[in-house]
């Protein structure tokens, strides 16, 4: 497994996707008996992130969700960086 880009933020990437909760127009066709669910939009997904969105035969996207772990492990570690550094010039500066 290679590891994500360093050439680009991760963060920034992650940003560009929304959290929405939404219905599925045919529930049953689905399997999913629940009428609101959360999840994103694949094709903002597809955009930052084109390896966790794949198109079935009905046409509609998919996201891989267990590929976005990956994602926002390499994001929240990215966050923790810059937190530790805000910390350590707060410290500094005393």
């Amino acid at each position: 497994m290679a590891a994500l880009p360093d050439d680009e933020s991760v963060v920034e990437r992650v940003k560009a996707i929304r959290g929405v909760s939404f219905e599925w127009i045919d529930r049953e066709r689905y399997g999913d008996s629940r009428e609101r669910q959360i999840g994103v939009i694949a094709q903002e997904v597809e955009r930052v992130f084109p390896e966790a969105v794949s198109t079935g035969e009905d046409g509609y996207k998919r996201v891989d969700y267990t590929g976005l772990v990956g994602v926002l492990v390499e994001a929240v570690k990215e966050l923790a960086a810059r937190v530790e550094e805000l910390e350590r010039r707060g410290r500094e500066a005393r």
